[in-house]
């Protein structure tokens, strides 16, 4: 069955020049993508993103990862395919860069701060935002194309 999900290269994939390796990742796996956007979030749109993770998070890590999604640019796209969400997730590797496996975009792209940071507790850059399950791609997706429009006008 096909299905979308939503993904978010970070600013130190900006900035690493990783973001067209990183969709190929994701090409290779079957997926495609549906849209692509190269943009600056806003603080509405970051907050609504992470909302759901405000109580079981650390809050003061949580403005510092906040504000490291308003600092640069981001890109952010929809992917689609069978079993997105899914596959994206595997794609991706665990959440934190120090426990993801070699052969996922944060084990092969995350460096040694970042990795000592996560083992720490403290920020950590882990290069990709990717939804946690269809129901969240869904909600994200439709966040994200009122962003887009309201950039627009």
């Amino acid at each position: 069955m096909n299905e979308q999900t939503f993904i978010i290269l970070k600013p130190d994939a900006v900035q690493k020049g990783i973001v067209d390796i990183c969709l190929k990742r994701f090409q290779d796996a079957g997926l495609n993508v549906a849209e692509k956007w190269k943009l600056k979030l806003n603080k509405h749109f970051v907050d609504e993103l992470y909302r759901h993770i405000e109580s079981v998070v650390n809050a003061k890590l949580l403005e510092n990862v906040k504000g490291w999604m308003l600092s640069d640019y981001v890109v952010a796209a929809v992917l689609e395919g069978k079993n997105a969400v899914e596959k994206t997730r595997k794609i991706c590797g665990k959440t934190n860069p120090a426990e993801a496996d070699k052969v996922t975009l944060r084990g092969d792209f995350s460096n040694e701060d970042m990795r000592e940071n996560a083992k720490l507790d403290r920020e950590t850059h882990n290069i990709i935002h990717a939804s946690g399950s269809r129901e969240e791609a869904e909600k994200e997706i439709m966040l994200f194309r009122k962003l887009v429009l309201s950039n627009k006008k």
